[in-house]
């Protein structure tokens, strides 16, 4: 008789997977069971950075072509003293990471507010922070805390909330 056991696998750092398998002669067969879902309380943390070329790139998309952004000369006699990054370049992080990774692929934003508490640099590390505050399970629905801290002195430079749907994960 073949013997079935249940394996627990965590990816993302916060979903787990689970796994039954079975030997069958000297070829193991597994299947997928399921996965859980996302609940209030998960978090997500990744550390990331841009750089000047990723400014440029995003003015031309954008066509936010603000001397702020761009020109060392022109930043350098503003309040900052050197070029800063856009702030929706920052937000889109959050994206990347919703869209992506924590819930993941399938997540469509329905909303998502921003308050631009100090300046982003180019070339500066940062941690972007996602911590699920509320899952309407019924609707498939997360409303997540969204902040990202300089990494130099773990102040929060950008913050806010986004609500979020997936049918898959939520």
């Amino acid at each position: 008789m073949a013997q079935l056991f249940l394996q627990e696998k965590t990816t993302c750092g916060f979903r787990k997977e689970f796994y039954l398998s079975r030997y069958i002669g000297s070829f193991l067969f597994t299947v997928f069971i399921s996965s859980r879902m996302i609940q209030a309380g998960d978090q997500y943390h990744e550390t990331f950075s841009f750089s000047q070329a990723d400014v440029e790139a995003f003015a031309r998309v954008s066509g936010d072509h603000n001397p702020i952004h761009l020109d060392p000369v022109v930043a350098a006699t503003t309040t900052y003293g050197k070029p800063i990054l856009h702030g929706m370049l920052g937000a889109s992080v959050f994206s990347r990471l919703i869209g992506m990774t924590f819930p993941g692929e399938g997540t469509v934003y329905l909303n998502q507010t921003l308050q631009f508490k100090r300046p982003m640099y180019p070339g500066e590390a940062y941690e972007a922070r996602l911590t699920v505050l509320e899952v309407e399970e019924r609707r498939h629905r997360a409303r997540i805390e969204t902040v990202i801290v300089q990494l130099s002195d773990g102040k929060p430079v950008l913050s806010g909330e986004a609500y979020v749907m997936n049918k898959e994960k939520l």
